[in-house]
């Protein structure tokens, strides 16, 4: 699990030890590579995803074709 992870949610709540656990036990590592998409137009996503290095985009293909960017992530 990431250290990383750990002190940003720790840096927002407090955590327990057995709370922390639990959020190990539920957490999935995945890694992607450059220009993979994480989910695709119509799919539901089920997951929260937490940036450890790199960046995300969240877009759209508008009506007219043009893409049109959601959201940023790094």
């Amino acid at each position: 699990m990431s250290a990383l992870l750990l002190q940003s949610i720790r840096s927002l709540v407090s955590v327990t030890d057995d709370q922390w656990q639990r959020i190990e036990a539920a957490t999935q590592h995945r890694s992607f590579k450059k220009d993979e998409f994480i989910s695709r137009d119509g799919e539901i996503n089920r997951f929260t995803n937490f940036i450890e290095s790199g960046s995300l985009r969240v877009f759209h293909i508008d009506s007219d074709g043009q893409e049109r960017v959601i959201q940023l992530g790094v």
